[in-house]
């Protein structure tokens, strides 16, 4: 039951005449409930005076403005049993699992409750007002609040607690695993664990019955309770209680828990069963907890791969170790092994029939089993290692990715690499590289070069671009804004050994600007230089290269198509504003399937023919078979950046520097857009239909499409930051600040993919960051560059990833610790004030040999092109 479609509603809601058990809720998904306004409680089910059988349900990604995003269950007495309650929320009030009020006597058995998030209090589950709950065998982790992330009971509720496991919960301010509220009436918490939240019991004054709980912390104290503190009274234990893994979600004790027979029998009702469905009591005492230990242990694997990266058709072997619970290695235990995205080829020497995708093996001695994998072209591979248990039933598990490359060389021909804009090269660099050391080094210094400290890396060669007008401001103050676009400068692209860069001088509405191609093989000489016809405007554009062809949009309004050969213009065509006046081109184009897109700042999209005619190919209209307009997104609409976070009135109707991106889903083909007014569009390209997803700031980053999925970075007003949509449906699956000190800053780089993670800097910032693809959350601590900002997109390749910065430096950082500095190397001492480098990092592998070449622009000196080559 989806209740998308009905905003303002809870999904079902039981009303005072479902005062009989007898009335059933069972085997139903209940989702996309959204309670607001009058009806702002209970955004899955609502029980309000009833008291019908709530089981075997999942209920999940529902909203409450108010109370009870899961279940909100005021009066009555509804038995909640065996249902999944994930992912729900309340925006401003309590229980975002589940919320008892008003004299319900709620009975909640057996349920998992996990990442709910409550406004107020209660992540898991909220009790108050006169309701008397039994909440016994649940599982609640990962819920968050300001008070009680797991549970909270509160204001005369009378609430029995009993054998739940209560892990991996936070609370912004206390009671991480309970929060005992002084008006309580009373609490009887019995057998419960309450471990590894971000705080443990927090108890206000009340005097809540506490016996046989393990409550352990492993960072701090267990207790903030208004008391004695009940550790070694009435059966209450502090001590690591062995789940077996609260990050994985197996919440199951080992043999040697402390848990074990260590219960109070007088709390267990008859027929009760543990969260597996098995007794409660398997031996004479009951454990702690929502587990009831049958004896059997949880075997643990950690993996690890050899080579890291592997090269297309190569090979790379698979370690798996596995560890008992008393930390020792079984011999003989089986390991089985799941490989998607490649093959796997032998398990511990013995070969697979090729093709095979799985097998088993044993450990040896040391606890280890070895397997090979193999992938056929570029891309990941992921294998997952499983183990059962000593005896009885269940496995745990562990997964490793591996990425393969192929090693023909590559070039850079476009904005972020590709026309999804990954930022990353496919080509494995299969030549001996120390990256502990500096990443660069000079083939010959010019004399001005000549003035760099020892300790910083020097371009192989650098070449003058054109006398550009430095117009972003520096963070330290003393510059002013001249205009607000371009944010980053034309990238460069290459091909071979030649390198293509647009260039810009003067102001923003009187820019005058070129193309230029230059000979990396040749210490950057001059091969051409393109001015266009008409004149071109300035270039911010970066170009694109297919089919020896450079497409390039100009400030004037034009596209062009250029040869790489010599620089000539094939054709040039013009864009418009709302009023058929020309329109600026900042971002850049896109080629797909012999036809070339662009956006331009009055948020048209346009369609041209990639070939020597450069025709209009999209026209507005069916049958209409003259004028081929382009698609003009829908900024007018109301609503659309009326909320302050887009431009100003929406005047300047600017696209800005999104540059559109092509995502491929089954047999659906798109182009993905951000704009100013707050939306990130999607259209199809087979029909031009356009769909919009509302961010609330401003999108001037590009998408980044990896599969069905996209990310992107918000700016203006900072909010949050980092979206991850999926594709098809057309939706967002993750908003994310990203943040640094608590202060989230402005994502204006394109975020570049690889290696299983993201790489982006902060605009309005000082950080760049490692993000995990599906919560957009930290991999790792970000890197501080300096006291200024990261407004360059950056590019991974081959376990490094390069990113420009304001201060005129550019950096290579571990891609797996972007804290291990590989190289911190400023293009020109005495130019970090002006210097400043906002374009993107290009790569190549075909200017001399294997070398790894980076290329990059800086405004130094008015605008230089730099090339480095690395280190071998």
């Amino acid at each position: 039951m989806d209740g998308s479609g009905y905003q303002g509603y809870s999904v079902v809601k039981a009303d005072s005449t479902c005062t009989s058990s007898a009335t059933t809720i069972d085997g139903f998904k209940i989702q996309g409930g959204q309670a607001t306004g009058s009806d702002a409680y209970g955004g899955g089910i609502r029980c309000e005076d009833s008291s019908p059988t709530i089981s075997n349900n999942t209920v999940t990604g529902n909203i409450a403005s108010q109370q009870g995003g899961g279940i909100h269950s005021f009066g009555g007495a509804p038995r909640i049993v065996n249902n999944t309650i994930s992912a729900n929320s309340t925006q401003l009030g309590a229980g975002g699992g589940i919320n008892v009020t008003n004299s319900s006597a709620a009975e909640i058995l057996n349920n998992w409750i996990t990442k709910n998030t409550a406004g107020s209090e209660g992540g898991g589950i909220s009790c108050d007002f006169y309701s008397s709950p039994n909440v016994a065998n649940n599982t609640i982790t990962g819920n968050s609040a300001s008070n009680g992330g797991g549970i909270y009971c509160g204001l005369y509720s009378t609430t029995t607690l009993t054998n739940n496991t209560i892990a991996g919960n936070t609370a912004s301010a206390s009671g991480g695993g309970i929060y005992f509220d002084s008006g309580i009436t009373s609490s009887t918490t019995v057998n419960n664990i309450v471990a590894s939240n971000s705080s443990e019991v927090y108890n206000t004054g009340s005097d809540p019955t506490f016996q046989n709980n393990c409550v352990w912390n492993p960072a701090g104290s267990e207790y903030n309770y208004s008391g004695s503190d009940p550790t070694g009274q009435n059966g209450n234990i502090s001590e690591d209680p062995k789940l077996v893994s609260v990050a994985e979600e197996n919440f199951h004790i080992q043999p040697n828990s402390p848990c074990k027979d260590a219960g109070n029998n007088g709390a267990v009702q008859t027929g009760w069963v543990d969260m597996d469905g098995e007794d409660r009591i398997q031996n004479s005492t009951v454990d702690i907890g929502a587990d009831e230990s049958d004896g059997c242990g949880w075997y643990y694997i950690s993996m690890s791969a050899d080579p890291e990266l592997g090269q297309v058709s190569g090979s790379v072997t698979v370690t798996a170790t596995v560890t008992d619970w008393n930390g020792q290695h079984p011999y003989y235990a089986t390991v089985c092994f799941f490989v998607t995205g490649g093959t796997l080829t032998h398990i511990n020497g013995s070969q697979f029939p090729p093709g095979s995708t799985s097998g088993c093996g044993y450990t040896n001695i040391n606890g280890v089993v070895t397997a090979t994998v193999t992938r056929q072209t570029p891309g990941k591979l992921t294998v997952t290692a499983v183990t059962v248990r000593s005896c009885g039933l269940g496995s745990t598990s562990e997964s490793l990715e591996i990425w393969f490359f192929d090693t023909a060389p590559d070039d850079w021909p476009m904005f972020m690499h590709d026309a999804q804009h990954t930022g990353m090269s496919r080509t494995w660099d299969v030549t001996d590289e120390t990256l502990t050391t500096t990443a660069w080094t000079p083939v010959s210094v010019s004399t001005a070069q000549q003035t760099l400290r020892a300790s910083e890396s020097q371009p192989v060669w650098s070449v003058q671009i054109i006398g550009q007008t430095v117009y972003h401001p520096n963070p330290a103050g003393g510059n002013t804004w001249i205009f607000a676009h371009p944010y980053i400068d034309s990238s460069p692209v290459v091909v071979g050994s030649k390198v293509v860069v647009g260039t810009w001088s003067g102001d923003y509405l009187d820019a005058t600007g070129s193309v230029k191609a230059f000979n990396a093989a040749d210490n950057g000489a001059t091969l051409w230089t393109a001015t266009g016809t008409p004149s071109m405007g300035g270039v911010a554009s970066t170009p694109c290269i297919v089919d020896q062809k450079v497409y390039v949009g100009s400030s004037n309004g034009y596209l062009y198509c250029l040869s790489l050969s010599d620089g000539s213009q094939i054709w040039s065509r013009p864009t418009y504003d709302r009023t058929e006046s020309l329109s600026k081109i900042i971002s850049s184009p896109v080629v797909h399937n012999g036809v070339v897109y662009i956006t331009n700042e009055a948020s048209k999209v346009y369609a041209f023919s990639a070939d020597a005619n450069g025709t209009r190919i999209w026209s507005d209209e069916p049958n209409e078979a003259h004028d081929y307009l382009p698609i003009i997104l829908p900024i007018d609409e109301s609503g659309h950046g009326n909320d302050g976070n887009g431009v100003t009135g929406l005047q300047q109707k600017i696209c800005g520097t999104s540059s559109p991106a092509i995502a491929t889903v089954g047999e659906n083909t798109y182009l993905l857009v951000g704009c100013d007014d707050g939306y990130i569009y999607r259209i199809k390209l087979s029909d031009r239909s356009v769909a919009g997803i509302d961010v609330d700031a401003c999108v001037e980053s590009s998408p980044t499409v990896v599969g069905n999925e996209a990310y992107v970075g918000a700016s203006r007003y900072h909010g949050i930051n980092a979206y991850r949509l999926s594709i098809e449906p057309f939706e967002i699956l993750e908003a994310q600040e990203v943040s640094y000190l608590g202060s989230a800053e402005e994502i204006r780089g394109t975020m570049a993919s690889g290696f299983g993670r993201l790489y982006v800097g902060m605009d309005t910032g000082i950080t760049f960051h490692e993000l995990l693809p599906d919560s957009l959350e930290d991999d790792d601590d970000e890197f501080v560059a300096t006291n200024y900002f990261v407004g360059s997109a950056a590019l991974a390749s081959n376990g490094l990833a390069y990113v420009g910065n304001d201060d005129g430096k550019l950096y290579a950082l571990n891609t797996h610790n972007i804290n291990g500095i590989l190289s911190q190397e400023a293009a020109y001492t005495g130019y970090q004030n002006s210097g400043f480098i906002c374009s993107s990092p290009a790569i190549s592998y075909n200017v001399t040999g294997n070398d790894r070449w980076v290329f990059v622009t800086t405004r130094a000196d008015g605008g230089k092109l730099l090339a480095f080559r690395t280190d071998r």
